[in-house]
């Protein structure tokens, strides 16, 4: 028991569709949509940006403060060694 194509075709144009909205309010949602989408976009990028950015400041911290103590280990160091050394023996003339 199969319908002709015709009968199909006038069941399909005799179901009621909705009325679509005006072209110009379903452009501005359309838009609004993706420019929120753009602003999640940006506001990730800025997130991901700073957590850089503080990681890199981060790092220039630790390597100054680490510079700064092998420095100040290093200088100690030979300070303590030039004090241990016995001082130069005056030259006799004979």
């Amino acid at each position: 028991m199969s319908c002709p194509k015709s009968q199909m075709l006038e069941t399909n144009s005799n179901t009621k569709t909705p009325v679509p909205e005006s072209d110009a309010d379903q452009i501005t949602r359309l838009l609004d949509l993706e420019l929120n989408m753009r602003r999640v976009e940006w506001k990730k990028a800025k997130a991901k940006r700073r957590s850089n950015r503080s990681a890199a400041i981060a790092f220039l911290v630790l390597l100054f403060v680490g510079l700064a103590m092998a420095c100040l280990f290093f200088f100690s160091r030979a300070q303590e060694q030039r004090a241990n050394t016995p001082a130069h023996p005056e030259q006799v003339n004979p």
